[in-house]
Formats: structure tokens, sequence, C-alpha cells
């Protein structure tokens, strides 16, 4: 009993993980190819998700959003893109105080 309900919270996790980018339509796929749990979606590969049918755009959707929820303190939004203008600009600013 208590499998059967580790079972519906790990799909209800893919559910609303793909709810919130609006892309239940692979719901389905995901389940069928047993990728049932947050961490399996973050090992999956670029071949699995074209056998699931996934677009290449909703593949990183998917993909980065699943990092965020397995990993929060390593995938932060709050910290800009490596190449940001903003970042930059802070580096340079930081040196410059230790030189």
């Amino acid at each position: 009993l208590q499998k059967e309900s580790d079972m519906e919270r790990q799909h209800s996790e893919i559910h609303d993980l793909l709810d919130a980018l609006d892309l239940l339509q692979y719901h389905d796929a995901f389940r069928r190819e047993g990728f049932e749990r947050l961490e399996s979606i973050v090992d999956i590969q670029e071949s699995d998700f074209e056998a699931m049918g996934v677009k290449r755009g909703h593949r990183r959707l998917i993909h980065r959003r699943a990092m965020e929820l397995v990993n929060p303190t390593r995938f932060s939004r709050d910290l800009p893109p490596i190449s940001s203008p903003l970042l930059t600009a802070h580096l340079m600013r930081t040196f410059k105080l230790l030189l």
C-alpha cells in the first residue's frame, strides 16, 4: 500500500512539472516510458526525449525545470547567466577591489 502511495506522489510530481510548463501533452509518454520520478528526468538523454516525441525547445524547458526542482541551490534562478553583462560587471568590480 505504501508503494502505491509513493507511485501516486511520483506521478503527481511529473504531472505537476509538466502542468506548470503547460506541457501536459507529454505526460502519458513519460509514464509509458518509465520516467516516473523527477530524478529520472534529470538523467534523461536526448534520445529519450526524441523517442517520446518531445519537441527540442520543450526538452530544454522540462530538463531545466526538473534540475531546479531536484537541486534548487545548484540551479538558482537568482544567479545571472555566465555570459551575463551583469555578472561581468560584478566580477570586474570585485577584482578591482582586490587589486
